[in-house]
């Protein structure tokens, strides 16, 4: 997960904390468009192992943030915005919550932006998460 995803994590568990509500959590795995495996290893096995550390990284930091029922910590493959406003449709959740770069000119045109996206595709309310924003927690 990225720093920006576990603020992300840490500012909704606390605001869920804080409110009484029900946290979920999604990690949305997307496949790369390039990867470079070495020739003794098979190009799948390097995908697979790459995503599985992920997962685990995920998990770790999901249980780090008192989300320790698993049914809730959600994992799905794809695009990040079709599937998270996918999952947030299909779980009738009151707000989305997202990690944010702020990337901005060539970085963001060429990587795209989850939450500019997420903007245009669901109708839920969304909050943006920076690393700064983590501070408010303290």
């Amino acid at each position: 997960m990225s720093p920006e995803s576990i603020a992300a994590l840490e500012v909704g568990a606390h605001l869920a904390e804080v409110t009484g509500s029900t946290l979920y959590s999604l990690f949305v795995y997307q496949p790369p468009d390039f990867v470079y495996a070495p020739e003794d290893k098979d190009l799948d096995y390097v995908v697979a192992g790459e995503r599985e550390a992920m997962l685990e990284e995920y998990r770790r930091s999901v249980m780090a943030n008192g989300l320790d029922d698993l049914e809730r910590a959600l994992v799905t493959e794809g695009d990040p915005a079709q599937q998270i406003a996918s999952k947030a449709d299909e779980l009738d959740v009151d707000m989305v919550i997202l990690g944010t770069h702020g990337r901005t000119g060539l970085s963001r045109w060429a990587l795209g932006s989850v939450a500019e996206t997420m903007v245009e595709r669901t109708s839920h309310s969304l909050l943006t998460v920076k690393l700064a924003d983590r501070d408010f927690l303290v």
